[in-house]
């Protein structure tokens, strides 16, 4: 009996090795991309959805989540606009899309920028109401007739856009923001005619008897290169542009090197004079020989 037993828990023990041996199965699950698309916001518009408990944001038109099984989700709407869909449960068992259409809560005037690097501050003045968003839209509700606005961005460096518009129902304007180039000219005074000269401002090296650049506001800092036989005391400098300007830069006559040239001039013809009157005398001497 007790030989019996032991040849049981001997078969025991070695089944249970053979089960700790063999590989665990793990259960794999699929995946699947569920996409939202929207329309009608304005561009770089900022969008949200809740799915379960987390939030997921977007500044393009779509948000994608991967997952699976029973999904509630949830759509956000931005500020003055409202959504075709608001909430949803589907059953995630392939690659699903769901668009959804964004359209303006009410009547009025949708302004909507271009160009401005992202959060930039910018504002749209009536006249009796300004609003100022770092967005890329402002929208001003409930206004019928006409309505004369101009749009600002708080950096100097893009113009200003002004425009009357008559509002009926809802209008939108798309402001195009473009850069204020000013032309930047420098001349030269004290240098013989048509003597160019060489400036370095803003990566840039130009020459000529004058020199255009065209820059946005701001405060650049140039170097003129030397010009034989003149000096100037800007050979350095800074120039602030908020508008069209003109950089004069005075040269004047390098009286050290002028003296020593002149100098020069002498001591050659002075050496010339003895050299003609050595010439002359030899001469001289050659005929009383003969």
């Amino acid at each position: 009996m007790n030989k019996k037993l032991w040849i049981l828990g001997l078969v025991l023990i070695i089944f249970s090795a053979t089960l700790l041996t063999l590989p665990t199965a793990h259960a794999t699950t699929t995946t699947y991309t569920l996409t939202f698309k929207e329309q009608g916001l304005p561009h770089n518009a900022s969008w949200n959805i809740t799915i379960g408990n987390k939030t997921y944001k977007s500044w393009t038109n779509q948000i994608v989540y991967n997952g699976y099984g029973s999904i509630t989700y949830k759509i956000n709407s931005p500020k003055y606009f409202s959504s075709n869909i608001t909430t949803g449960t589907l059953n995630l068992s392939k690659n699903t899309t769901i668009n959804i259409l964004f359209t303006p809560k009410y009547t009025g005037i949708l302004f909507i920028e271009y160009n401005l690097p992202t959060n930039s501050s910018w504002q749209i003045d009536s006249g009796n109401k300004t609003q100022n968003t770092t967005t890329t839209y402002i929208y001003f509700t409930n206004i019928t007739g006409g309505f004369t606005y101009i749009a600002e961005p708080y950096s100097s460096i893009f113009k200003p856009i002004a425009g009357y518009i008559v509002c009926k129902n809802l209008t939108i304007i798309y402001l195009n923001f473009t850069k204020a180039i000013y032309e930047v000219i420098f001349i030269s005074s004290g240098l013989s005619n048509y003597q160019p000269i060489t400036v370095t401002l803003d990566n840039q090296t130009k020459s000529g008897t004058y020199v255009i650049f065209y820059l946005t506001n701001g405060t650049y800092n140039y170097s003129i290169a030397q010009v034989p036989g003149y000096i100037t005391s800007s050979s350095e400098g800074s120039v602030s542009v908020s508008g069209p300007t003109v950089e004069v830069i005075p040269f004047r006559v390098n009286e050290i090197l002028y003296q020593q040239n002149q100098n020069e001039i002498i001591a050659l013809f002075i050496i010339a004079v003895g050299i003609l009157a050595l010439i002359i005398y030899l001469a001289k001497g050659r005929r009383r020989i003969r």
